[in-house]
This record gives C-alpha cells, structure tokens and sequence, in this order.
C-alpha cells in the first residue's frame, strides 16, 4: 500500500518538472518580445528624434530665407528666382543679393545668405531653394499664363527647405509665398489721423507700419491696424455706421510689407500691357540716347533705355494737349482738356483742377512720375492703365504725393508715394493711397510733403473710399511638411550639390 503511494509521488514531481521548464521557456520568450519590443520603440524613438531635429533645422532655414525675401515686397520676384545661375530651384536663389536696386539696410555680407552647399545650423545644415510654381502657371488663364519655369508672373513662389540632421536624417518643408490684398491706406512708419477723414468700402481700413495716432473724429469702415501701438483719444469711429461702438483696432499687428514701385519699371509694365506710354522729357536731359533743349520740354510716345530695356521712345511733333512745362522745379502740368493716355514724367507732375477730356468729359489719365505729384480740385480723371499686382492706376511717385482733389467716385485707381504722403482740404479719393516713406528728400528742388516730427498726416474731411482689387503684397501663405517620394541626394567633390526634396514638381 505505501509503496504504490510513493510511486504516484514520484510521477507528480516529475510532471511538475515539465510543467515548470514549459513556464520557463514561456516567460523567457516573452522575456525575449518584450527586450525586442523595448529595443524597437527605443530604436524608432531615436530615428523619430533625428527626424525631428532634421525638421527644426529644416524650419530654421524657412525663417532665414523669409527674412530675405519678406524684407520688402519686392516688384517681382524674379529678383530672386533669376540670380545666380538664372535658374529656380537650383539652391542658389538665396545665396547672395537678388538683382537690381536694394532697399536701405538690406544685409549684404556673405554670412548673411544662404549657399547652395548649405547653411550650417547646430548639429545639422539647411538648404533653401525658391520654385516658380510652373505646374500652375503653365494650366492658368491669362494673363497668368506662363511656360517658363524660371520666370514668376502670378507672384507666388514655393520656398522649400531641405534640414540634415547630426546623424544623416533629413526632412523638408515648403512654404508658399504669394499675393495678398492689402486695405486702403497703407503707411511704412508712423502716422497720425486726424480730423474727420473717412475710409469706407469692404477694404476700407488704415495701417501703418509703426505707431498709428488717432484723433477727432475718424471712421474706418473695417479696422485700424498699427504694428508699434495705437493711441485713441477724440471720438474714434468705426463701421458702415460710423460709431464708436463699432471700432476695431488691431495694435501691435504684423507688420504689411509695401511693394517697392520703381516708376520707371511701372511704366514699361504698362506698356507691355499694351497701354500707349508717353514720356515728357525735362530742359537739359540727356541720357546719350535723346535729349531735350527745348523750354517747353519734349515729349515722346515710348520709353527712355533702362535697366534691361531698349530705348523706345519715338518725339512726338508737340507737347500733348493739356500739358505744359515750366523749367524751374522740373514741373509738367496738366490742365484743361487733357490728352488721355500713361505719362511717364522725369520730373515732378500736377493735375489741375479743370484737367478732363473733351467738353469737361472724363479723361483715362495715369501719371508716373520720378519726382512728385501734386493734384488740387476736381480733376475729371479715371485710371488710364492697369497693371497685374498693382490694378488701374492713377498716380505714381518716385516722391511725393501732395493730394487735395477729388476723383470720380466710379472708378478705384492707386495712389501711390515712394517718399511721404500728404491729404488736405475735404478731397475724395477712390482708391489705395500708399506711402513707402523712404528718405524725405527733394527731387529738382521740390520737397512738397515733410514729415511732421517723424510722422506722415491725414488730417482734414477727406473721405477714402477702396472696393479692393488693387495693389498687392507678398506674405506667407501656407506651410507643409513634404512627405513625398525623395529624391536622390547629389554629391560632387565629397560635398553635396543638392539635398533633394520629397515636395514634388513645383
């Protein structure tokens, strides 16, 4: 009896055995997934961590690159898209100064750019490219329509970043750069608003790219907008009703890059337009291609030569009707019955208060002047010319825009000051007015708008009033991560020519 029970002893333990190594094995191999398992999250944490410091560093060169091309709004963007070796999307674009004129402080030294090999930043290096988005250009309507890629005509732009990680991984981003509508008055610096102007219509607000003043009894029918801090004091007035209730101030809002209009360029856009382009020619101009001896000026249909244009201008028998020159501040005016059509005036300009068309009927007059402009009265004047990013224009300065008349409620047209602005009197503009407030300086000994303490002015009744549809600035538009198929990455000489990019065709 008792050697029976031992036995069945024996086999227990010896199930038990088996029951225990089969534990074993089973906590071993869980032991085993769960050290894999651990050694792959850690494994793709690390490779998630590279990728992340490779998009960091891919941003920071997104923020290099829009400091460069934000620094102003450029007239086009080809300044870019065709420096170095004239081709977009070559990494180059960013590598040093764009062509043509710069504005005052733009950085100039060689750290300041971006090279096609690369910028380094921290443990990584950036690569920045600017792509015309040629894909677009080439499907859209007139006159958007485009089929060379490294040529912009719709003002946007794909600016795409390549980051390099301390271990090899890379990430890309592009940002889209293009056109944005801006309201209708615009002001580079500080500006004070007093009085009881008006600005009216669905565009019609105030910035300015500094301190804003209010005073009075102002109206804006959408906003006011300062970059450096509003002060209110007076009754400031707001909405299609124009009450205080109704007042939204935007202080301390980004700051609105204003176009940078060269007159002379504004033209000859025009005239590729297909507008007929006048030129008035001062006493004693001479530029080797023309020149002028007369006292009463010349004039010519054309364009003088510039900066990658041939001289165009045909003399014309006499001065066109309605105009007249007086030699002593470089001054073409107009008044009375005025032969419509675009003036491109080297020296200063004024539209009279009887300027108009036949039997006091409206005239198509737009005048661009390299020096300023002035306009008093009633000028029955509408835009003659209109030009993509800028729309119909009325006036241009290189200077100074001194304007106390009143236009045509019909019709919307640019006003538009290199230099400072000044309104007076009870005028109605319809339009943008826009002033750069570049250096307070004369042009042929004429300076006729000076900033008071610093400040430009709106003071008076005038009343503004902006449908929209007019003068554009560039901004950033969207951003993305590209998550594309990459491209191979180039080398040559043991250092990389082009990082590739997993962002696709522009």
């Amino acid at each position: 009896m008792s050697t029976r029970i031992g036995v069945a002893c024996r086999d227990e333990r010896g199930a038990s055995m088996i029951f225990t190594l089969l534990s074993l094995t089973m906590v071993t191999v869980l032991g085993l997934g769960l050290t894999s398992v651990a050694l792959s999250t850690v494994s793709q944490a690390t490779a998630e961590s590279q990728t992340t410091e490779a998009l960091a560093i891919a941003d920071a060169g997104i923020e290099h690159g829009k400091q460069l091309v934000l620094w102003q709004d450029w007239e086009s963007l080809n300044v870019f898209l065709q420096r170095g070796d004239g081709a977009g999307c070559s990494y180059d674009e960013l590598a040093g100064t764009p062509a043509g004129t710069l504005p005052a402080g733009y950085p100039t030294q060689a750290a300041d750019f971006i090279p096609a090999a690369g910028r380094v930043f921290g443990p990584g290096r950036y690569f920045v490219e600017l792509c015309d988005n040629h894909s677009r250009e080439q499907v859209a309507p007139a006159p958007n329509t485009n089929n060379d890629p490294n040529v912009d005509v719709d003002k946007v732009l794909y600016m795409r970043s390549v980051g390099f990680g301390g271990n090899g991984a890379r990430a890309a981003v592009e940002l889209t750069l293009g056109a944005a509508a801006m309201p209708a008055v615009v002001v580079d610096g500080n500006l004070e608003v007093k009085g009881n102007p008006t600005v009216t219509g669905p565009a019609g607000s105030i910035h300015a790219n500094g301190t804003l003043l209010l005073s009075g009894n102002p109206c804006t029918h959408v906003y006011y907008a300062s970059t450096a801090g509003t002060t209110e004091s007076g009754n400031v007035q707001g909405g299609t009703a124009c009450t205080a209730a109704d007042v939204d101030s935007r202080p301390y809002s980004p700051r609105m890059n204003i176009p940078r209009l060269d007159p002379y360029r504004v033209a000859q856009q025009a005239k590729a337009a297909g507008f007929t382009v006048y030129t008035l020619i001062p006493k004693g101009y001479n530029d080797g291609f023309v020149s002028c001896v007369s006292n009463n000026g010349c004039a010519y249909t054309g364009l003088p030569a510039g900066p990658g244009y041939a001289n165009s201008l045909v003399a014309l028998g006499a001065i066109p009707a309605g105009w007249d020159y007086n030699n002593n501040g470089q001054l073409w005016r107009t008044q009375g019955v005025t032969q419509a059509g675009t003036y491109y005036v080297i020296g200063n300009a004024q539209e009279t208060a009887n300027t108009s068309g036949a039997a006091g009927a409206e005239v198509n007059l737009t005048v661009i002047a390299q020096g300023s402009i002035e306009a008093n009265g009633n000028p029955n004047v509408r835009p003659h010319s209109t030009v993509p990013f800028i729309g119909p224009i009325l006036m241009i300065a290189g200077h100074d825009l001194d304007l106390g008349a009143t236009f045509d409620s019909s019709y919307n047209g640019l006003f538009y000051a290199r230099h400072q602005l000044d309104i007076k009197g009870s005028p109605t503009l319809n339009g943008q007015v826009i002033a750069l407030n570049e250096a307070d300086t004369d042009y042929a000994s004429k300076n006729p708008v000076t900033r008071q303490s610093g400040v430009m002015v709106i003071a008076g009744n005038p009343t503004i009033n902006y449908t929209g549809n007019g003068l554009n600035s560039v901004r950033a538009l969207t951003w993305r991560e590209c998550r594309g198929q990459w491209q191979g990455t180039v080398m040559a000489g043991g250092a990389i020519t082009n990082p590739g990019n997993s962002c696709g065709a522009p």
